[in-house]
């Protein structure tokens, strides 16, 4: 009887050591080496990769090395292995203007992640040609009649505007729902004041590259012009020119990472 209870007492005290040693370790995370994988059209970099239980998530940075755009979709962003192949978390694509460089953090989210090693597997990436086909959007009369112009799969909406004497700015917001992608480039537009004399746009922004399903909103601003109308009391019309361009996605190789374990950490 007294061999029985011993055991059963030893037993206990191994269960309980054992859920105390599970719990410390959910605690433990473990840190990937630094890597980037390099192409002619590209360098890509992750960085401060960190995998704990519930998750994995890293630093995701893009350099474009063309004069185009490159679009990388999420649902193409799998994190693969031992059985895992799961899209990211990040709801929104990542797009890199010409020449330029964008970065995001990106995670995935499930069960136990930590594993000495895993692959970030790019199914594609996409270079759109940031000259493109101009949408010749109407020009838009402020105070508006209307709030909404659309064309091509592009559909813009003024979500708010202040009109002053000497100062004049409004807000819009465009969601791209066409089989290829949108260019918008607001910096190109001009008003054209009371006396037809054209006023640029001041509010400086970078181009981007809108997918299908794709959202972006921007400010325009245009100062007073002395002479050329009281923008109060006169209105004026903006004049879109280049501002919204449609270009043709096209799929580049895409790539596999292979992320290392480093070391762990509580």
């Amino acid at each position: 009887m007294k061999t029985i209870f011993l055991a059963l007492v030893l037993l206990i005290g191994f269960n309980s050591f054992s859920q105390k040693e599970q719990k410390m370790d959910e605690k433990i995370k473990f840190i990937y080496k630094n890597t980037f994988v390099e192409t002619d059209d590209y360098k890509l970099y992750i960085t401060d990769a960190v995998a704990t239980h519930a998750y994995t998530k890293f630093k995701f940075k893009v350099f474009n090395k063309t004069n185009d755009f490159l679009l990388i979709k999420v649902t193409d962003l799998f994190f693969t292995s031992e059985g895992k192949n799961l899209v990211c978390s990040e709801k929104k694509d990542m797009m890199v203007s010409p020449n330029d460089e964008a970065s995001k953090t990106i995670d995935f989210k499930g069960d136990d992640f930590r594993i000495d090693n895993f692959v970030i597997d790019i199914k594609a990436i996409y270079k759109a040609s940031s000259a493109g086909k101009t949408l010749a959007m109407k020009n838009f009369v402020i105070p508006a009649s209307t709030n909404q112009f659309e064309m091509g799969g592009l559909t813009c909406v003024m979500i708010d505007s202040k009109i002053k004497t000497d100062r004049s700015s409004a807000k819009f917001e465009c969601a791209y729902n066409g089989d290829a992608a949108a260019i918008i480039d607001p910096y190109k537009c001009a008003a054209i004041m009371d006396n037809g004399k054209e006023n640029a746009n001041n509010k400086k922004y970078a181009p981007v590259l809108l997918s299908k399903g794709g959202k972006e909103d921007f400010f325009v601003m245009f100062d007073e012009v002395q002479g050329a109308g009281d923008m109060q009391k006169k209105g004026f019309t903006i004049k879109w020119n280049d501002s919204f361009k449609e270009t043709k996605l096209l799929p580049i190789k895409g790539t596999q990472i292979k992320m290392v374990k480093e070391s762990e950490k509580q």
